[in-house]
């Protein structure tokens, strides 16, 4: 399927409308491979479902962006999407996601802005270069600058050259396994800062001893070795304080239900469209009526536009007028709110209700400032 996606003129490359869709394939397939997920599938249909509810709040998956690019101060790298999504779908399980990617081969946007030309986001600027002086509030446009490399001074403002980090005022290189370290940050990528010992150790892979040492991301300790996450009927104890979350040592696609005083939970699947959730979770872009099967409670699709709302809740890019007790889309520029106790929320994002209308925040995006 992924093969369908990759379209240029020269048959290797990703454009940049199929970039979202093929790296959340390839997301999802290395997930599942490496026993993170249980449902593949449905994990790209829930990313998917996740892009169009950004589209209809009016975030794109670049809207930050467009401005920039449209300007022709930034440009999207297919190459680099490209070999993005081969790293992450291809990327062996023994390896952190960061690792794998070996470096900021995943940040697709290429800034076309030189050194001393002026620039509203550091992306503008390239990779070797950051946007100094840029006051975003404001608005006021920042100039691109060379970052410091290995060894040089920096000061708050400025930023290390790529791979680097600011330590007491230089950039200094992430330290390998067994250099120093106080945060996950100062080590290499594939790396964790070891608590109490103060120095970078290598995640434990599947079947190595844990406890001192972490797991990678996809794996849990148990029994004190490295284990794939568990399946549906697995036992499990769920995190505390996180009801419904990627919880316990379940797969992150189901939730560990049940639980404490009355003994272990259970991994289970979401509950679907019309199931009964008075003691389940329900499904991605679904919530738990209780009003439904006599009480006890169904997974029922959130309102859309049109849809009364006075006892149920608009769903995303929509919200409940309080007037008319029905829901209306967000409002778009120069739209009048709908009527709201909050309307801060009546807006698409990069917009706010002022003088009962929908209008830019902050009087304007940074990214209509002429270069």
């Amino acid at each position: 399927m992924l093969g369908a996606l990759l379209l240029t003129a020269c048959g290797r490359s990703l454009i940049q409308e199929d970039y979202s869709k093929s790296y959340t394939e390839a997301l999802c397939h290395r997930q599942a491979r490496c026993g993170e997920i249980r449902d593949e599938d449905a994990c790209v249909r829930n990313a998917r479902e996740f892009a169009r509810i950004q589209q209809v709040q009016g975030q794109s998956a670049y809207f930050q962006y467009e401005e920039s690019m449209e300007a022709g101060r930034l440009r999207f790298d297919e190459d680099a999407a490209e070999e993005c999504v081969q790293r992450t779908r291809e990327s062996a399980c023994d390896q952190s996601l960061e690792e794998a990617r070996d470096g900021d081969i995943c940040d697709v946007l290429e800034g076309q802005q030189k050194d001393g030309e002026p620039c509203v986001l550091t992306q503008e600027c390239g990779k070797a270069s950051y946007c100094d002086g840029l006051t975003e509030v404001a608005c006021v446009a920042g100039t691109c600058r060379p970052r410091p490399g290995l060894g040089q001074p920096v000061t708050d403002s400025q930023e290390c050259a790529s791979g680097l980090l600011p330590v007491s005022g230089t950039c200094q290189a992430r330290e390998g396994v067994g250099g120093a370290c106080t945060t996950d940050s100062r080590c290499a990528p594939g790396l964790f800062c070891e608590t109490g010992q103060g120095v970078c150790r290598r995640f434990a892979v599947e079947g190595e001893a844990c406890g001192g040492i972490e797991c990678l991301g996809h794996l849990i300790c148990n029994g004190g070795s490295c284990q794939r996450m568990l399946d549906v009927g697995a036992s499990c104890t769920p995190n505390p304080g996180v009801p419904g979350a990627f919880s316990g040592d379940c797969k992150r696609d189901l939730v560990c239900e049940g639980g404490g005083s009355e003994g272990p939970g259970t991994c289970r699947e979401r509950a679907g469209l019309g199931e009964a959730c008075s003691n389940r979770f329900c499904q991605t872009s679904l919530f738990c009526d209780l009003g439904s099967l006599g009480g006890t409670g169904a997974c029922q699709p959130f309102r859309q536009p049109g849809e009364p709302c006075a006892t149920v809740p608009c769903g995303p890019g929509a919200i409940c007028n309080d007037d008319t007790m029905m829901c209306e889309r967000l409002g778009r520029l120069g739209e009048p709110c709908p009527s709201s106790s909050e309307p801060w929320l009546s807006c698409i994002a990069g917009l706010e209700c002022r003088n009962s209308k929908c209008e830019p925040i902050f009087g304007g995006f940074c990214g209509k400032l002429s270069p």
